[in-house]
């Protein structure tokens, strides 16, 4: 089973107050270690206090997506991004900051929600998630909110999911509103929420990724509210069911969750170019979807009570049948139903009948 999962987290050093994406990223990298079977050599950090392949520009960025490709059998994705944003003034294109973010070099140093959709699917993994919480201030100094073209865009990429496929995109906030910090101020709401959902889903020995984002979506809503806020984060999903991780073994419910601390971290390896004009889908193969399954017909169901329903009354015709025939070969008249007292009360005792029949149903 293949998994591999890249975590793209920038902070913003000209926020005077600190920014926290880097260590939302870690605290979600080790929930996937605790809660999903991730191993350590599968999440990749490309981040702003990185170095060398671990530091976030577009280059490493594309390098590590590049890398990725190369692995057709990719079982479980997940890209995420924590950061900041920034509107091109050339094309009004919304852009996600990288580490090396310059203004007069956007293109080079930033990279579009869309690009980073586009390369995901590219990438053909069975189950894919994709994370976004562009949570501190926009780089032009302006509070980044989420309006309804990133909104758009996800949906529009999600549901070019094939058959057999499956992903699904979770962001923090919905348009018009603005991300949060919890009530520490050291952490995203969002993230802190998230984490949370993977541990109540894995207590309860499920990964589902539709329960965790219902729990996010939930909690976070009613968190941002008590907080003085609005905040309801926004999520998609398309393919055939739910994406379902598996549970790390040995898990203990018991065990506390621990937050991470920024530490330097080890040269990390980790599909496409992620130049905005080069960022077309590619059609995913459909040979291996799943055939659809007939549903199971119970013993009590419609059609069966139908069809006993008729063999009873063939059986019955076929023995008044066979009592005609006897008399007759007897040299004797078969009776008459007025003779039997059956001719007035037969429909009546055979509504009865097929009434008492039909109530034990």
């Amino acid at each position: 089973m293949s998994k591999l999962a890249l975590l793209i987290a920038v902070d913003n050093p000209s926020s005077s107050e600190g920014s926290t994406s880097e260590l939302d990223a870690r605290d979600f990298g080790k929930a996937l270690q605790r809660f999903w079977s991730f191993e350590e050599s599968e999440i990749v950090y490309l981040t702003s206090s990185g170095s060398g392949d671990s530091y976030a520009t577009r280059q490493q960025v594309e390098k590590h997506f590049e890398q990725a490709f190369q692995d057709d059998a990719i079982d479980y994705l997940i890209v995420g991004f924590w950061g900041r944003g920034v509107t091109s003034p050339a094309d009004n294109k919304r852009r996600y900051c990288l580490a090396d973010y310059d203004p007069d070099r956007i293109k080079a140093t930033t990279v579009s929600l869309g690009s980073l959709l586009s390369a995901t699917i590219r990438l053909r993994a069975r189950n894919a998630c994709m994370i976004f919480d562009c949570r501190p201030m926009n780089a032009d100094g302006e509070p980044w909110t989420t309006d309804e073209e990133d909104c758009r865009t996800i949906q529009r990429y999600i549901r070019k999911t094939e058959p057999g496929f499956r992903c699904a995109a979770l962001a923090s906030c919905s348009p018009g509103q603005r991300p949060m910090d919890d009530e520490s101020g050291n952490r995203g709401l969002f993230t802190t929420i998230l984490v949370e959902g993977m541990s109540d889903c894995a207590r309860r020995f499920q990964g589902s990724f539709d329960s965790v984002a219902g729990y996010t979506v939930q909690n976070t809503s009613r968190k941002a509210q008590e907080l003085g806020g609005a905040q309801f984060p926004f999520f998609v999903s398309a393919g055939d069911g739910d994406i379902r991780y598996p549970i790390t073994q040995g898990f203990r419910v018991d065990e506390q969750f621990e937050e991470s601390q920024v530490e330097e971290t080890e040269d990390s390896s980790l599909v496409s170019d992620l130049d905005d004009e080069k960022s077309g889908l590619i059609s995913i193969d459909t040979a291996d979807a799943a055939e659809p399954q007939q549903p199971k017909r119970g013993f009590f169901s419609r059609e069966s009570v139908t069809w006993a329903f008729a063999i009873a009354f063939i059986l019955a015709l076929a023995a008044l049948i066979v009592m005609v025939v006897i008399f007759l070969r007897q040299g004797r008249d078969a009776p008459s139903l007025e003779t039997l007292g059956l001719a007035s009360d037969l429909p009546i005792l055979i509504g009865a009948e097929v009434k008492s029949f039909l109530s034990l149903f």
